[in-house]
């Protein structure tokens, strides 16, 4: 064996040591504290020091913490069920799914699904607020109504939204899953709403 592989192989051989002892001395797992069991679908975002973590379940429950370690229900979405979903997904669970949080033109927005398990009956719906602080007097969730909904017989379903900006500046939903895919559609920057009189459905 040559002088220079025996040296690349001490190379190798120091550096899985070194890198084992990192690992094992400085990753260590963080141990988290209060209310975090149960939290499905999360999204999380930092408002004035403040993280917040929504979640699927009845209401869209939000938890609150000041250090990423210990978490605190601190409140909800809604505390009653939006009546525009018993009309339009009649079939809908109690549950509401898959949040995503953002914040855009002054506000918080909270995109959500609500659906019936194992089948595209669903709607996309959107929340809004002010302030995440719920000790601000301004602190009050809008219900905005309903984004766009999926029937059953359509190759799509109206799940599992997502906001994102264009470089231009222009603001799109994503969502969905199974069936024929990712759909995108345009949203108004005023509303958060999907534009009026456009219809066209894009896939990704």
């Amino acid at each position: 064996m040559s002088t220079q592989t025996q040296a690349f192989l001490k190379l190798i051989v120091f550096s899985l040591f070194t890198l084992y002892f990192l690992l094992f001395t400085f990753a260590q797992p963080l141990e988290f504290s209060g209310d975090y069991y149960g939290v499905h679908d999360p999204t999380m975002i930092e408002a004035e020091g403040k993280y917040y973590i929504f979640s699927s379940w009845q209401g869209l429950p939000i938890r609150c913490s000041d250090d990423l370690i210990f978490w605190d229900l601190c409140s909800a979405v809604y505390f009653r069920f939006p009546k525009w979903i018993k009309e339009e997904v009649p079939a809908a669970s109690r549950d509401l799914w898959a949040p995503d949080i953002s914040f855009y033109n002054g506000k918080y927005q909270v995109y959500y699904a609500a659906s019936s398990f194992g089948d595209n009956e669903s709607a996309i719906g959107l929340a809004t607020n002010t302030t995440l602080d719920i000790d601000d007097p301004n602190y009050e969730w809008q219900d905005e109504g309903m984004v766009i909904r999926s029937e059953q017989g359509f190759n799509w379903n109206a799940i599992d939204p997502n906001f994102v900006v264009d470089k231009d500046g222009q603001p799109w939903l994503t969502f969905g899953s199974y069936w024929s895919g990712i759909k995108i559609v345009k949203l108004d920057k005023e509303t958060g709403l999907r534009v009026e009189g456009d219809v066209a459905l894009r896939s990704i």
